[in-house]
């Protein structure tokens, strides 16, 4: 039996889901809004909320271009203007060092020549020699018999921004924002799986073990599984999604903050990263990442050698006896590919037709979530013809709180 008809259909309470649902009720005229989740609503399926793999500004991120890491600031600074206009910011946001640091001659130098580039467009960026990096992380300028590490090393980072993200309670605040909207029917359910989407008269019907959904207008924002609907509706099918092998585990605390490698053209395939564990004082994950195609980890796998010698090569004090558990990754990594060609996309594709939209990005990516959220609303405001309160948007969303009085935008 069908619901009422929906003006918008969000599938997935997932930071981008959860960005569209409160920008929906909160900034258009439209009337009826639905979100749909497999799980509780996004609440319980995020595990350990706190991550700083989540938000990303790009300017540290060694991976991504000048023009990409412009994209990535505009984007994660949407997300901290929304936080920083809550009095429970602190419970959505924490500010940490972030760095990335480079080994040996070529890649420092690859490192400085990278940072002179993009320091004109990201003041706040630093650079950092060895003695810096003993400051802010001394465990990763000692060498496993306790004195300096032999090899050249410098890194570049941050001191003064907000890096460590609780994605669920940033999803969870999104949620209760929008659902505490006075002037409109917002409907959540929780515990529905999607089965299957086709066209219908007035836009989609939407089939769920739950009943059948109408709705005018559809979002699909269920993470990587989103392809699979996309593909349903005969969208994407050049599509398709890789997992990376990832290796995920906790170890006595030995960074203050989020520390990665480098990603320089001599770097090997795989990223090391290391952030203190918001949810275990005292306690460190260590993230392993290569660019394979298997089968990313389901279950917790033994820590062996190899996977030990790599973790060393960013922390060589780390031993086997600090390490407390190995662990499924809190976030697992996957990419999207042209499926013709090869070829790598970049996070946070989009595909779209008449009436219809689907992301195809991490679920718990949280960097682009309220700015892609902005793209859905110009696109659904085109095809439904409701009304948006652009200017109130972005003077909530697009202007840091901190400076408003100031007349500064973020």
């Amino acid at each position: 039996m069908s619901k009422p008809v929906s003006d918008v259909l969000v599938i997935g309470a997932s930071p981008a889901g959860a960005a569209l649902f409160y920008q929906l009720a909160r900034f258009t005229n439209l009337s009826s809004i639905r979100l749909l989740d497999a799980s509780d609503l996004g609440r319980t399926s995020l595990a350990d909320g706190w991550s700083s793999q989540a938000l990303q500004y790009g300017y540290v991120d060694t991976t991504c271009t000048l023009a990409q890491a412009r994209n990535w600031h505009r984007s994660a600074s949407m997300v901290t203007n929304y936080a920083l206009r809550h009095s429970d910011a602190g419970r959505m946001l924490v500010k940490c060092p972030k760095m990335a640091v480079a080994f040996g001659e070529s890649n420092t130098q690859w490192l400085r020549a990278r940072f002179e580039t993009f320091k004109p467009h990201f003041p706040m960026l630093e650079w950092w020699e060895r003695s810096d990096i003993a400051e802010l992380e001394p465990h990763v300028v000692l060498s496993s018999e306790g004195g300096l590490r032999p090899e050249p090393m410098a890194a570049i980072g941050t001191t003064n921004q907000f890096t460590l993200v609780n994605t669920k309670a940033l999803v969870a605040s999104l949620l209760d924002d929008a659902i505490n909207s006075y002037d409109k029917t917002v409907s959540l359910q929780g515990n529905t799986r999607v089965l299957h989407i086709e066209p219908h008269t007035v836009g989609y019907r939407v089939r769920t073990d739950k009943g059948d959904f109408l709705t005018r207008y559809l979002v699909g924002t269920a993470g990587l599984a989103s392809l699979e609907l996309a593909q349903g509706l005969g969208l994407g099918a050049d599509l398709a999604i890789e997992p990376m092998n990832t290796v995920e585990f906790r170890a006595h605390g030995m960074v203050r903050g989020r520390v990665l490698t480098a990603y320089t053209p001599d770097t090997p395939a795989s990223i090391l990263s290391a952030e203190p564990d918001m949810e275990a004082p005292g306690k460190m994950r260590i993230r392993i990442t290569e660019a394979a195609k298997d089968q990313a980890p389901s279950s917790p796998v033994a820590l062996d050698k190899d996977i030990l010698n790599q973790a060393q090569g960013l922390i060589p004090t780390l031993s086997l006896s600090h390490v407390s558990r190995v662990q499924p990754p809190f976030e697992p990594i996957s990419y999207v590919l042209d499926s013709r060609t090869g070829q790598q996309l970049e996070e946070g594709i989009t595909v779209s037709d008449d009436g219809v939209r689907f992301h195809i990005q991490s679920s718990v990516h949280v960097t682009s979530c309220l700015s892609g959220a902005y793209l859905d609303l110009c696109a659904i405001q085109e095809k439904l013809g409701c009304s948006l309160d652009d200017v109130r948007l972005k003077a909530q969303l697009m202007t840091d709180p901190r400076t408003i009085y100031r007349g500064r935008a973020a």
